[in-house]
């Protein structure tokens, strides 16, 4: 998703929106939220977190995306969109239904 390389949020969310498939990789096997977090979009990653890419997608040199944040310093970072996402969700499930 070149949006997210380029720093384009609103062109990301409104990919996503209409269904674009976050988890595709480029030519070097990254994924749109390897790229946020190399060019730290982190309001980009932010929405990508969500789209839930497997967790054993690797990019061509045989990284992870949490070996990717680690090598480009945004281990923290992924980290914190790690604990807002389960805040959320943890926060939709205990909702009282009306």
């Amino acid at each position: 998703m070149v949006a997210a390389y380029q720093g384009n949020a609103q062109t990301v969310e409104l990919l996503l929106r209409f269904g674009a498939n976050a988890c595709l990789q480029d030519k070097r096997g990254n994924t749109a939220l390897m790229g946020a977090l190399l060019k730290r979009e982190i309001q980009i990653a932010r929405a990508l977190y969500q789209a839930e890419c497997a967790d054993d997608l690797r990019n061509k040199a045989g990284l992870s995306v949490q070996e990717f944040a680690e090598l480009y310093g945004q281990s923290e970072t992924l980290k914190a969109l790690h604990q807002e996402k389960l805040a959320v969700s943890s926060s939709t499930q205990s909702r009282p239904l009306n």
